[in-house]
């Protein structure tokens, strides 16, 4: 799962910015920390987590797991994508295996229970107009 825990991508916000359109409102906060409908302000200020609280949450623990842990920058240390080319970003990712026969009997229950889960949402109805 490769996902921001934004409520929308940086490059959304330039894009905004230079079609002049506004971004939407809850989106963003700009340097001062004041909430903005412009895109620009809102780059270089803070793109807000969705989910609200819990939103924030699980973004703190991905900063944990794929920043503090790793030894790469963290906090607001990660160099822009965008404007910073005088050293690399140093990035960190987390990446978690797991080995789900050390948790349930064998590899087969597992694969079992994931094809039970899989029929199950494809037997949902499709919402009206779907």
């Amino acid at each position: 799962l490769d996902m921001s825990t934004t409520v929308i991508a940086r490059g959304k916000l330039r894009l905004a910015s230079q079609r002049g359109e506004e971004i939407p409102e809850n989106v963003g906060l700009d340097k001062f920390g004041r909430p903005t409908r412009d895109g620009m302000e809102a780059f270089h200020g803070v793109t807000l987590p969705f989910g609200g609280a819990k939103g924030a949450a699980l973004s703190l623990l991905m900063e944990i797991l794929a920043g503090a842990l790793t030894g790469s920058n963290f906090a607001g240390q990660v160099r822009s994508l965008y404007n910073d080319f005088e050293a690399p970003q140093d990035v960190g990712h987390f990446i978690l295996v797991i080995r789900p026969d050390l948790f349930l009997g064998s590899l087969d229950e597992f694969k079992n229970r994931m094809d039970f889960l899989t029929k199950t949402i494809k037997a949902q109805p499709k919402a009206e107009g779907v």
